[in-house]
């Protein structure tokens, strides 16, 4: 047996250690350095590496982020465990929300439009190939914006602002199925429950809240809230509502079975979003207006953290002055991550929502403003990948888009088709103003005060309140 030089948990053979020897200078390198330089370097990851991935405890989420970007009218696909953009697509102009489907294949854009340019178009996005699959025209109806794929994902719900409706949509033949009034003007957002028996809107106008059933027209009826009623989300079961007022800066928390029942979450300056986690657990609200981003126990709606957005590299076009403006948000499948957008910084941030922090951001295009998380197909829930029957197109046609808006040249049918290659290289962005921007493109403060007889308001900011202008309100 060959003799050992024993050093301290490291045991090598003399011809072992005469070749470390030759391998180092010796006036550069005391004898013993190198075995007790292998040794520390071992032990600094035996002690080290646990702390590091305890300090990460929730891995990053397996699946997609779609970010719309209002000014550039594109949308930034990027991958949500590495933080890298895929790609940057062409959308409609103004695009405002996205939503994903539950199995993780497919993402659609709403199309809002600009100032005096009502959009009527959504843009359906291959997520695994990064692409842009088709466009779907409306027809007459405008204003699309909030959106959410119902159970199967065959069939998206999506708000028609000027048609004081929502529209359900069979995506597999591109044809709206079912038209139901909301009865509220400027219905602005949407929330549907895991079941998808009911959808809930938002109405800015009218400060109140519509509860609807997706498969009865008639169904529907209107609870009023507060007032400028924007930011709305639901709990999984369906049995608590959030609304978020923009004009008192409180969050109104219902139940839609007994509108006696509500509580009230006070000290926001003007929450924008809300979106509770599938889980139940919690209800992450965006808040522009203080640069903030909040966590809430949605059970006991008690405050779990209060995230202040660093105010570093702010633009001078923020939506809020001063601001990162946090405004988009949406959840991982598993209820362990929240993303937001940071308008007033052209990102999307990843907020860790058990220990309550930002983890990372990513570049977003110009004015980001809605998000959707598209889980990894091999990770979405199997119920998701059940099929629905399609429904019965609804008979009466729609009628001819003006002019202005008619479709491209050349094709008869309602849809477009732009190719399915991604727009990985964009020329410089367009000169397409935002919808809250004025014809001068001067900024539109979001909350404007009122006018005191909002149906004979003419004034420039709300010239075209007639095509839903949140701003008249």
């Amino acid at each position: 047996m060959p003799h050992l030089v024993r050093l301290p948990t490291l045991a090598c053979s003399r011809p072992q250690l005469a070749t470390l020897r030759r391998a180092v200078p010796r006036r550069a390198v005391p004898r013993r350095a190198v075995p007790r330089r292998v040794h520390l370097r071992w032990v600094t990851a035996a002690v080290f590496l646990p702390l590091a991935v305890r300090a990460q405890d929730a891995p990053w989420p397996r699946g997609t982020l779609i970010v719309s970007n209002m000014n550039d009218s594109t949308a930034t696909i990027i991958d949500a465990a590495t933080g890298r953009v895929r790609a940057t697509v062409r959308t409609g102009a103004g695009p405002h929300e996205v939503a994903a489907s539950h199995d993780g294949r497919l993402a659609i854009v709403s199309n809002y439009g600009v100032r005096g340019a009502p959009g009527h178009t959504l843009t359906v996005i291959d997520v695994a190939r990064a692409a842009v699959a088709r466009t779907i025209d409306l027809g007459h109806y405008r204003r699309p914006h909030g959106m959410h794929f119902l159970p199967g994902d065959t069939l998206l719900a999506v708000t028609a602002e000027t048609d004081q409706a929502v529209l359900i949509l069979d995506l597999r033949t591109d044809r709206i199925v079912r038209t139901l009034p909301t009865g509220a003007r400027v219905s602005h957002m949407l929330a549907v429950p895991a079941a998808g028996d009911r959808i809930f809107t938002a109405n800015i106008a009218e400060g109140s809240v519509s509860v609807l059933d997706p498969a009865d027209t008639t169904a529907g009826r209107t609870v009023a809230v507060s007032r400028a009623t924007e930011a709305i989300g639901v709990a999984p079961d369906g049995r608590r509502v959030w609304v978020g007022s923009n004009q008192d800066s409180v969050v109104v928390v219902l139940d839609p079975n007994d509108v006696a029942r509500r509580d009230t979450l006070r000290g926001f300056g003007m929450p924008y979003r809300i979106v509770v986690t599938p889980d139940g657990r919690r209800a992450v609200i965006s808040d522009p207006m203080r640069g903030e981003i909040r966590i809430v126990d949605a059970g006991t709606l008690v405050e779990q953290a209060r995230i202040a957005v660093p105010r570093d590299s702010l633009l001078p076009t923020a939506e809020v002055p001063g601001s990162p403006s946090p405004e988009g948000v949406a959840v991982s499948t598993d209820s362990r991550w929240a993303f937001v957008t940071l308008q007033g910084r052209n990102r999307v941030v990843w907020v860790d929502l058990e220990r309550g922090v930002i983890a990372r951001s990513a570049p977003t295009g110009t004015w980001s403003d809605g998000v959707a998380f598209s889980p990894a197909p091999e990770t979405a829930p199997l119920r998701a990948r059940v099929r629905t029957p399609a429904p019965a197109p609804a008979p009466a046609p729609s009628p001819a888009p003006s002019p202005a808006l008619a479709p491209v040249a050349g094709r008869s049918d309602a849809r477009t088709r732009p190719s399915l290659r991604p727009s990985r290289s964009l020329p410089e962005p367009s000169s397409v103003r935002s919808a809250r921007n004025d014809a001068a493109g001067r900024h539109i403060h979001p909350r404007a005060p009122p006018p005191v007889d909002r149906s004979a308001c003419g004034c420039a900011r709300c010239r075209d309140a007639r095509d839903g202008c949140r701003h008249c309100v």
